[in-house]
């Protein structure tokens, strides 16, 4: 028995080279096997008619056009060869395989007779009539649909619902599809129009009322937990209020020693606002000196920045006569034994400036200083410091 499993239909396309590969494979078990197998094909598994037309091939001569590719048909071919020469075969052994197809596969098509698609699939492919026996399976007993019934309802693992409680479900059930289909039957007497109530309609009614009756118990569920939360809030709620209660009698004296204080403090903030007053003034006489010192200041300032400015073109000419001192002046001053007053008091100007003493013989050994000239113009003119 060979079932042909919907869960592989991702999608049309993977759709059709899966049904083809089932019913190859189903062929194929012929060449090995010889068994009598069945092949049961669903409605529901026609994502398309293509599919009807490999089953209409097979069902007419027992094989599929272009189905089998040549690797498939040798190996087909080899393992028979030792079988037919058992039989006796005598005609080609690719239609030796052929007639155990025809005599041992027996193809199962269970369709709807719902709308239009049996009848146009009877007439796009006649196999279906010709080769086909058509069994119409007539609507179940009472009886049978209330085994139905009671094989769904007593897989519900529902609380509090009783044995008596299942069997009114089921025969509410039953009522209830045996009502719609003679409905069906008034409706299509009176305007000639069919309305099917198969027992899969009957089996989705069971689905729907467990898929519901689980909605409703995760619902009841749900709301049960959140009212049992609720309380348990409102519980814990009650608690903290009655200790928040207790807390505040006990923290009575406490408060009436607390306003005491707090009087209290609020007079010795009197107090200490009259002396904070006090001390204002005091401070508006500081900052009124603390002002009047600052514009000194300023103007102290802008009297050095005026000098500092006179000085600068001094500063830059002392700079470029520098440049042009070389070895051969300082060693012209170093040799003279009693030098101008202006030159040794420069040079003792500038010793104090190199944070020297200012006197001829540590002079003299500043003029014997090679690096003597590279100290002067390395000299941090903006950053002197007197000792």
């Amino acid at each position: 028995f060979f079932f042909f499993s919907s869960r592989r239909r991702h999608t049309r396309c993977s759709g059709v080279s899966w049904a083809r590969r089932c019913v190859q494979e189903t062929v194929s078990t012929q060449s090995t096997w010889g068994n009598q197998i069945a092949f049961l094909f669903d409605d529901t598994h026609v994502l398309q008619e293509s599919f009807l037309e490999d089953i209409n091939n097979l069902l007419n001569s027992g094989e599929v056009p272009n189905m089998l590719n040549k690797d498939d048909v040798e190996l087909i071919v080899n393992e028979l060869t030792p079988i037919a020469a058992q039989l006796g075969v005598k005609h080609e052994i690719y239609n030796f395989f052929v007639e155990r197809v025809r005599s041992n596969l027996h193809v199962v098509l269970t369709f709807s007779p719902v709308g239009d698609a049996l009848r146009n699939r009877m007439r796009m492919f006649p196999a279906l009539v010709n080769c086909c026996t058509i069994n119409w399976l007539p609507p179940w007993p009472e009886e049978a649909l209330n085994e139905v019934a009671k094989m769904f309802i007593d897989n519900i693992s529902v609380d509090g619902i009783n044995d008596y409680t299942k069997e009114a479900i089921c025969k509410l059930s039953v009522y209830t599809h045996v009502l719609i289909s003679e409905e069906a039957d008034i409706f299509f007497k009176m305007l000639r129009r069919k309305v099917y109530n198969t027992p899969k309609h009957y089996i989705d009614l069971l689905k729907t009322y467990e898929k519901v009756l689980k909605e409703k118990k995760s619902e009841v569920q749900s709301n049960r937990d959140k009212l049992a939360n609720g309380l348990t809030k409102l519980d814990d709620t009650n608690k903290q209020v009655a200790e928040l209660k207790e807390n505040l009698i006990k923290l009575q004296p406490i408060l009436a020693t607390k306003t005491v204080e707090q009087q209290k403090l609020i007079e010795k903030l009197k107090v200490d606002q009259l002396e904070a007053q006090k001390v204002k003034v005091v401070v508006e006489k500081e900052e009124k000196t603390v002002t009047e010192q600052a514009d000194k200041i300023m103007e102290l300032k802008a009297e050095a920045d005026r000098q500092l400015s006179e000085a600068l073109p001094t500063m830059e000419a002392a700079v470029g006569a520098l440049d042009k001192l070389d070895r051969g002046s300082i060693a012209e001053i170093k040799n003279n034994r009693n030098p101008h007053a202006l030159v040794k008091f420069t040079l003792e100007c500038v010793s104090i400036l190199l944070g020297e003493k200012p006197d001829w013989e540590t002079i003299k050994k500043q003029l014997s200083d090679a690096g003597y000239l590279s100290r002067l113009k390395g000299l941090d003119v903006y950053n002197i410091c007197l000792l």
